[in-house]
């Protein structure tokens, strides 16, 4: 009787386990093949507030191919990401090409401590309301768009991006002709 109810006890463990397991992994894993509405349409017009000056700046690149990452401080992958995106904006042309990244409801205190452990080398904006990230649908940190040089939004990529993919993206945006088709690459 008690080996039985001890046997109950372990399968209903188990079954537990098992099922937060797969709410975890449920959870964690978000489409990244998913097409954000925005793509092939324009970008949001938005003016933000720099995060380290606290200018105004207008969110857009005429003539570039604007690649805007949103991040947050508290989000383990976004570290890697910003190393990387700063070590890529060095290399990459500023007159073809420009990386913006937007701070996802942080004060200015976290973003601070976060691109002094990062560097800056990459536009750091505040999304202080929220109003970017819901403006891009944004579906969660960090999640990265690349706009042409029209304007249009060709590209998003949930996740994490790698210089690699970064490249990519940007290689088949600037290969994209204004009225093609979008260039959503997924990881």
């Amino acid at each position: 009787m008690r080996r039985g109810r001890l046997l109950v006890a372990l399968l209903c463990g188990a079954a537990v386990m098992l099922l937060a397991l797969a709410g975890f992994v449920a959870l964690g894993r978000r489409d990244q093949s998913a097409a954000s509405r925005l793509i092939g349409k324009p970008m949001p017009t938005l003016v933000m507030t720099d995060a380290e000056s606290g200018e105004s700046f207008a969110l857009a690149a005429p003539g570039r191919i604007l690649v805007v990452n949103f991040w947050a401080p508290w989000c383990v992958p976004c570290l890697g990401e910003h190393r990387m995106l700063n070590a890529a904006a060095a290399t990459l042309d500023s007159d073809h090409v420009a990386l913006v990244g937007i701070a996802y409801q942080s004060d200015q205190a976290a973003i601070s401590t976060f691109l002094n452990k990062v560097g800056r080398t990459v536009r750091s904006l505040q999304d202080v309301d929220g109003r970017a990230s819901i403006e891009f649908g944004v579906t969660g940190v960090p999640e990265t768009f690349v706009v042409d040089q029209y304007g249009i939004v060709r590209g998003q990529i949930s996740g994490p991006i790698s210089q690699s993919q970064l490249l990519d993206l940007i290689a088949a945006v600037t290969n994209t002709p204004a009225t093609g088709s979008s260039a959503n690459v997924a990881p």
